[in-house]
């Protein structure tokens, strides 16, 4: 973080802002207060410091203060560079910064209550008026089914036929015979508590009842890996786990599924239901961060709708969801008017950077008034 600043000077450069992304460089913020301020480089250059997952915040002990040249009596229960006797490098950063910035419009909301704010949420409400929430785009020239040369057959809103040939492809990976009419279901994730496994686990077997495939590719927790293995053993021909990362894989998961899993019990932003509605597959998913954001509930009586949202974070809830969209996926017509409601929805960085920029002009702005 320190190099940033010395970079800076060594080539020249004075920037208009500087963006810092995470604990892992919320010490910028810090620096340019407590070491650079004064240099007439940085004198009015602000900071913005975008939060993507606040569970994580880099909480190390409390001599660290000294690498960063914070008197030792400014560090005291309850200060700004203090985290229960240790020092936490996001607290810091959004405490120096001068706008930061989340995820999502609703994670925004979120982080300010106790139960999503992993004990920051005191801290953030000082700064409430600081906090703008904006969404994530997506590469749409990686995650898009009409040029994705990692699946084996390209298609679009306009025709959606390639998209059974990518289901047929994916049945054939995993199992050895497959009924093409049945519902195929895919997660392709992290294996954490985060991502919803507990109320998965508790469905488990009912929802294997329903007359489904499942596929599920991710890598994580050990002990989330055995009980997956377990399940698969039970239901042989119908489940299939592929532990570890596989980004082809992830690609035909997306295009050959035809409903996506996403029961998060929070999800800052999320990145999955967004390239599933543009494949085409439909999102069930909980209603919370950027989850919530993007993907609106289906309603059969206007065929409004992107994907099935559950509100509360309930197993029986996330099971009557799933089985809502099973029961819809066997009504051909409107389940096409579904798939290519998700697939016109605009996801593109455009949005976003117009929004990054509106964000960078205004703390621009404010800084040389003063």
């Amino acid at each position: 973080s320190k190099a940033v600043f010395y970079a800076l000077l060594k080539a020249g450069i004075r920037p208009d802002v500087i963006h810092c992304n995470d604990w892992q460089t919320a010490a910028v913020p810090v620096l340019l207060k407590k070491q650079f301020g004064a240099h007439p480089v940085f004198r009015a250059v602000p900071v913005v410091l975008t939060i993507h997952n606040i569970a994580y915040q880099g909480v190390y002990p409390k001599s660290t203060i000294d690498l960063l040249g914070i008197p030792h009596g400014e560090f005291y229960p309850m200060s700004r560079y203090e985290f229960y006797d240790k020092y936490n490098f996001l607290k810091s950063g959004i405490m120096d910064s001068d706008y930061i910035t989340v995820v999502s419009r609703t994670y925004a909301s979120e982080v300010l209550k106790p139960r999503h704010s992993f004990g920051l949420s005191g801290v953030l409400n000082t700064r409430r008026e600081r906090i703008h929430g904006i969404l994530n785009g997506i590469d749409e020239d990686i995650w898009s089914p009409d040029k994705d040369r990692l699946i084996p057959f390209q298609y679009g809103a306009g025709n959606i036929s390639p998209k059974y040939r990518n289901k047929e492809a994916l049945l054939k990976r995993c199992f050895q015979d497959s009924d093409p009419g049945l519902p195929f279901l895919g997660m392709v994730t992290r294996l954490a508590e985060q991502k919803g496994f507990d109320l998965l686990f508790g469905i488990f077997d009912k929802l294997m009842a329903e007359g489904l495939y499942f596929v599920i590719l991710g890598d994580g927790d050990e002990s989330y890996k055995r009980r997956l293995y377990e399940f698969e053993k039970k239901h042989a021909g119908r489940l299939k786990v592929f532990t570890g990362l596989d980004d082809s894989l992830a690609h035909l998961i997306e295009a050959g599924c035809d409903i996506f899993l996403m029961p998060s019990k929070f999800e800052p932003c999320g990145l999955n239901q967004m390239y599933s509605m543009k494949y085409g597959t439909v999102p069930v998913v909980h209603k919370t961060g950027g989850l919530a954001d993007t993907v609106i509930d289906f309603n059969p009586d206007t065929a409004d709708g992107t994907g099935f949202v559950f509100d509360a974070y309930d197993a029986d809830k996330f099971l009557h969801a799933l089985r809502r969209s099973i029961y819809m996926f066997r009504n051909r017509p409107l389940w096409e008017k579904l798939m290519k409601n998700g697939m016109m929805q605009d996801f593109s960085w455009k949005k976003s950077a117009l929004e990054y920029l509106g964000l960078y002009a205004l703390a621009i702005k404010e800084k040389k008034g003063k």
